[in-house]
Protein backbone atom coordinates (compact mmCIF):
# COMPACT_ATOMS: atom_id res chain seq x y z
CA UNK A 1 0.00 0.00 0.00
CA UNK A 2 3.00 2.06 0.81
CA UNK A 3 4.74 1.41 -2.17
CA UNK A 4 1.39 2.67 -4.29
CA UNK A 5 0.84 5.72 -2.34
CA UNK A 6 4.74 6.55 -3.31
CA UNK A 7 4.09 5.53 -7.15
CA UNK A 8 0.96 7.37 -7.74
CA UNK A 9 2.38 10.74 -7.16
CA UNK A 10 5.53 9.90 -9.33
CA UNK A 11 3.99 8.84 -11.87
CA UNK A 12 1.48 12.10 -11.76
CA UNK A 13 4.65 13.70 -11.82
CA UNK A 14 5.98 11.74 -14.77
CA UNK A 15 2.78 12.14 -17.13
CA UNK A 16 2.51 16.28 -16.39
CA UNK A 17 6.49 16.29 -16.99
CA UNK A 18 5.35 14.92 -20.73
CA UNK A 19 2.89 17.88 -21.60
CA UNK A 20 5.26 20.57 -21.33
CA UNK A 21 7.03 21.81 -24.57
CA UNK A 22 9.55 20.20 -26.40
CA UNK A 23 13.36 20.32 -25.44
CA UNK A 24 16.39 20.90 -27.96
CA UNK A 25 19.42 19.50 -27.49
CA UNK A 26 20.90 16.15 -26.12
CA UNK A 27 20.43 16.82 -22.15
CA UNK A 28 18.36 14.89 -20.44
CA UNK A 29 14.73 15.87 -19.36
CA UNK A 30 14.63 16.81 -15.53
CA UNK A 31 11.32 16.47 -13.85
CA UNK A 32 10.38 18.18 -10.75
CA UNK A 33 9.47 16.64 -7.08
CA UNK A 34 8.36 18.65 -4.27
CA UNK A 35 10.86 19.02 -1.06
CA UNK A 36 9.37 16.70 1.84
CA UNK A 37 7.92 14.11 -0.42
CA UNK A 38 9.30 10.59 -1.18
CA UNK A 39 10.11 9.88 -4.77
CA UNK A 40 11.15 6.96 -6.77
CA UNK A 41 14.13 7.88 -9.33
CA UNK A 42 14.79 5.11 -12.05
CA UNK A 43 18.75 4.48 -12.81
CA UNK A 44 20.00 7.66 -14.77
CA UNK A 45 17.21 9.62 -14.19
CA UNK A 46 17.42 13.25 -13.15
CA UNK A 47 14.92 15.30 -10.54
CA UNK A 48 15.45 19.07 -9.94
CA UNK A 49 14.28 19.54 -5.96
CA UNK A 50 14.91 22.60 -4.50
CA UNK A 51 17.01 23.88 -7.94
CA UNK A 52 19.21 21.16 -6.98
CA UNK A 53 19.13 18.37 -10.30
CA UNK A 54 19.57 15.07 -8.58
CA UNK A 55 20.72 12.09 -11.05
CA UNK A 56 21.06 8.40 -10.08
CA UNK A 57 23.84 7.37 -11.62
CA UNK A 58 24.93 3.70 -10.39
CA UNK A 59 24.26 1.09 -8.13
CA UNK A 60 27.93 0.25 -6.69
CA UNK A 61 27.32 -2.78 -4.19
CA UNK A 62 24.19 -4.45 -3.48
CA UNK A 63 24.78 -7.76 -1.43
CA UNK A 64 21.35 -7.64 0.44
CA UNK A 65 19.91 -11.63 1.06
CA UNK A 66 17.11 -12.12 -1.75
CA UNK A 67 13.70 -12.88 -0.27
CA UNK A 68 12.78 -15.96 0.94
CA UNK A 69 16.46 -17.26 1.12
CA UNK A 70 18.62 -17.67 4.56
CA UNK A 71 21.82 -15.81 4.71
CA UNK A 72 24.51 -15.27 7.53
CA UNK A 73 23.83 -11.40 7.25
CA UNK A 74 21.62 -8.99 5.72
CA UNK A 75 23.64 -7.43 3.39
CA UNK A 76 23.45 -3.86 2.15
CA UNK A 77 23.42 -1.45 -0.59
CA UNK A 78 25.02 1.83 -1.81
CA UNK A 79 24.40 3.90 -4.77
CA UNK A 80 26.09 6.36 -6.77
CA UNK A 81 24.40 10.20 -7.22
CA UNK A 82 25.24 13.21 -8.66
CA UNK A 83 24.07 16.78 -7.38
CA UNK A 84 24.29 20.38 -9.31
CA UNK A 85 23.23 23.43 -7.20
CA UNK A 86 21.57 26.04 -8.93
CA UNK A 87 25.67 27.95 -7.93
CA UNK A 88 26.52 25.83 -10.75
CA UNK A 89 28.58 23.31 -8.26
CA UNK A 90 28.04 19.53 -8.90
CA UNK A 91 29.24 16.57 -6.99
CA UNK A 92 29.21 12.66 -6.37
CA UNK A 93 28.25 10.74 -3.32
CA UNK A 94 27.56 7.11 -2.69
CA UNK A 95 24.77 6.37 -0.02
CA UNK A 96 24.31 3.42 2.35
CA UNK A 97 21.04 2.16 2.44
CA UNK A 98 20.60 1.76 6.13
CA UNK A 99 21.39 -1.77 7.40
CA UNK A 100 21.97 -3.60 11.68
CA UNK A 101 25.85 -2.97 11.05
CA UNK A 102 26.62 0.24 9.65
CA UNK A 103 29.56 1.66 10.17
CA UNK A 104 30.79 5.86 10.40
CA UNK A 105 31.75 5.35 6.74
CA UNK A 106 28.55 4.48 5.53
CA UNK A 107 25.55 7.17 5.31
CA UNK A 108 22.10 7.27 3.74
CA UNK A 109 22.22 11.27 4.37
CA UNK A 110 23.80 13.55 2.08
CA UNK A 111 23.42 17.53 2.23
CA UNK A 112 24.33 18.97 -1.10
CA UNK A 113 24.12 23.20 0.00
CA UNK A 114 21.49 23.35 2.66
CA UNK A 115 19.56 20.40 0.57
CA UNK A 116 19.55 17.28 2.29
CA UNK A 117 18.96 13.89 0.27
CA UNK A 118 18.28 10.92 2.34
CA UNK A 119 17.92 7.35 0.91
CA UNK A 120 15.07 5.38 1.46
CA UNK A 121 15.11 1.79 -0.36
CA UNK A 122 16.72 0.80 -3.50
CA UNK A 123 14.59 -1.39 -5.77
CA UNK A 124 14.14 -4.27 -6.29
CA UNK A 125 15.79 -6.60 -3.63
CA UNK A 126 17.24 -8.82 -6.76
CA UNK A 127 19.63 -9.75 -9.49
CA UNK A 128 22.13 -7.39 -10.83
CA UNK A 129 20.69 -7.14 -14.47
CA UNK A 130 17.22 -6.11 -13.44
CA UNK A 131 16.64 -2.55 -13.52
CA UNK A 132 17.09 -0.26 -10.77
CA UNK A 133 15.42 2.15 -9.30
CA UNK A 134 15.75 4.30 -5.47
CA UNK A 135 13.57 5.79 -3.02
CA UNK A 136 14.42 9.09 -1.66
CA UNK A 137 13.12 11.57 -0.09
CA UNK A 138 14.54 15.55 -0.39
CA UNK A 139 14.25 18.15 2.25
CA UNK A 140 15.40 22.01 1.49
CA UNK A 141 16.66 23.90 5.37
CA UNK A 142 15.26 27.51 5.63
CA UNK A 143 17.49 29.78 4.84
Amino acid sequence: MLRSLILVPALLILATGGCSGSTAGSAPEVRASATGEPFVLAQGESVEVAGHALRFLDVVEDSRCPEGVTCVWEGRAKVRLSASTPQGLSATQVLTLPYAAMTDEDSAVWDVGGVVVELLDVLPMSGPDDPREVELRVTASAE
